[in-house]
């Protein structure tokens, strides 16, 4: 789905790929001594996830670290991929960074789903 949305939404595209792993995490939670509420800590368990079906993801820490947060800001609207601004032409450093985040995470995120499926 990633890829089909792509020409129309780097950013879509991005959330897309993300939402994919997202689905595959625990969802098993610990709960808050103070109100009951889950505490569902997808940051972490998207890290662990990562650590366990990435082989070498500690390699990346700059995308390990930024793929979920990346995700949660264009989900909420608190950012979109410059190629989404219309950013086109000329590639500016800014740029040239937001797609190989782009172009990582994707790799990331078919090895671990990959390897998730072939652990099942």
């Amino acid at each position: 789905m990633g890829q089909d949305i792509a020409g129309v939404s780097s950013s879509a595209a991005y959330i897309a790929m993300v939402a994919a792993l997202e689905a595959l995490l625990d969802k098993k939670s610990d709960v808050c001594s103070t109100c009951g509420q889950p505490k569902f800590a997808v940051t972490r368990k998207m890290k662990v996830f990562l650590r366990t079906f990435v082989p070498g993801i500690d390699r990346h820490p700059k995308e390990a670290d930024q793929i979920y947060k990346t995700r949660s800001d264009l989900a909420h609207g608190l950012d979109l991929l410059l190629r989404d601004l219309g950013h086109f032409g000329m590639t500016s450093p800014e740029q040239t960074s937001e797609m190989m985040l782009q172009q990582s995470t994707f790799q990331i995120a078919r090895t671990a789903v990959l390897n998730w499926l072939f652990a099942q």
